[in-house]
């Protein structure tokens, strides 16, 4: 039987954050239409971004994902096509077990596409709906959080379009699986709030789906930070002893029958890894591309100034946005005490991201799994994401605020946002470049 969420109740919580009559918020469509509309916009809106990837005038990477994943998924595709099943192949070392390497994607689904449409245009809608799925699912997730709809909005379309999700584009495996990163954490609040075997299934389904993405890092990644969000909702006062046993059932079920139902991937990629020079990194390699702190900002704002960066900021983009920046700033604030967790998130992924430049990075190196991926910047998928969804916080705040206060933090809000690009881009045309070089390479 599913639980009643909060949201189904009135709130009496003066720091609740739905909209109240009076407030600031103005409806002009009715609920049920954009809770239709809104997940409407978050797919459709990659196919118009991207016209011309849509419309196979180019395609949707370079680099990565022409020398390495396309040739992977239409030799996996072509083998499909002909009964025979891609486990292994002789093209590669002499000899190759395909199916081990989880980036080949041997069991994804986008096989289908590859197996009827031609290459660039099976990867293109390929990369085209996962950013569509990483709007959606973030946007479920504010949802989740019981925020207003225009913010889960915000949500959507500030990850999805995140510096972190475009920046790693051509490296489509990797693409793939980062834009899943909301899946994980809507699939445990679900487990969450309701208790019926369902919610198991969408669980176990999740992880299988995370694996089969393909790239190893960032399958732990998305179930390694849900597993902090499970921890917090596990800790939440209102939570009786006898249901949150129940939860930490159910969501053992979760990740031990999703593992189950995943270890035709899984198993043969272990075994891999056990004969690669993968199996365990330096500390050396573990910390590669670790940014000096005093780049995070400029990061999270623009991408302008990445060739300061070490690598050429390949791996440094997660830029989200002034506007998205500033909302989220507020919605720190404003909602310090339901937004706990995504500050958490935010503050420890930023750590993780500046690497060795903060002892967390050292104790990280010891955490079995964690310490197996290289590139501190790739923790950016969960900055990027914390981001997102504490801006929704404060688009919700702003909404729920009476109408004239809400005036007065609009103005302000509006202020910030004009003041912080204006500073940010006179000191870019009118400081030397030693500074941004003693500020990005330390």
């Amino acid at each position: 039987m599913a639980e009643p969420r909060a949201a189904d109740t009135p709130a009496t919580d003066p720091g609740n954050l739905q909209a109240e009559p009076g407030s600031n918020y103005r409806v002009i469509l009715s609920g049920r239409v954009r809770r239709i509309l809104y997940p409407a916009i978050l797919l459709v809106l990659p196919f118009i971004f991207f016209l011309p990837g849509t419309r196979g005038d180019l395609m949707l990477g370079d680099g990565d994902a022409f020398v390495q994943f396309m040739p992977f998924w239409e030799y996996a595709a072509e083998q499909w096509r002909e009964w025979n099943p891609p486990f292994w192949t002789p093209h590669l070392f002499g000899g190759f077990p395909l199916m081990a390497e989880p980036q080949a994607g041997v069991f994804h689904p986008n096989k289908l596409l590859f197996m009827i449409l031609t290459p660039v245009a099976a990867l293109n809608l390929t990369v085209l709906l996962y950013y569509g799925l990483a709007g959606l699912f973030t946007y479920l997730v504010a949802r989740e959080e019981e925020l207003t709809l225009e913010a889960s909005l915000l949500a959507g379309i500030s990850f999805a379009f995140s510096g972190f999700l475009i920046g790693h584009q051509a490296i489509t495996a990797l693409f793939i699986s980062a834009a899943s990163f909301p899946v994980t954490f809507y699939t445990t609040r679900l487990v969450f709030r309701r208790t019926d075997a369902r919610a198991v299934l969408w669980g176990m389904l999740a992880v299988l789906f995370v694996v089969l993405n393909g790239h190893p890092q960032f399958t732990f990644y998305a179930l390694f930070f849900a597993g902090f969000y499970a921890v917090y909702l596990l800790l939440r006062k209102e939570r009786e002893r006898e249901r949150r046993i129940s939860f930490v059932k159910r969501l053992a079920a979760v990740y031990v029958l999703g593992a189950g139902l995943a270890a035709f991937q899984l198993l043969p990629t272990l075994e891999l890894m056990l004969h690669s020079v993968r199996d365990k990194l330096t500390y050396q390699d573990f910390l590669a591309i670790s940014l000096p702190p005093g780049s995070l900002l400029v990061s999270l704002i623009s991408t302008r100034l990445y060739h300061f960066f070490p690598n050429d900021g390949s791996e440094a983009m997660v830029d989200v946005g002034v506007w998205v920046l500033v909302l989220a700033l507020f919605g720190c604030w404003v909602a310090r005490k339901r937004a706990g967790f995504w500050i958490f998130l935010l503050i420890f992924s930023a750590l993780l991201f500046v690497g060795d430049y903060t002892p967390l990075f050292k104790i990280m190196y010891r955490v079995p799994g964690y310490n197996l991926f290289r590139v501190a910047s790739r923790n950016g998928v969960a900055l990027d994401f914390a981001v997102a969804i504490l801006a929704a916080f404060g688009l919700s705040a702003l909404q729920a605020r009476p109408r004239r206060e809400g005036r007065r933090w609009l103005v302000a809000l509006v202020a910030v946002l004009v003041a912080v690009p204006v500073v940010y881009y006179w000191a870019i045309y009118n400081s030397e470049e030693r500074i941004f070089e003693r500020l990005f390479q330390g």
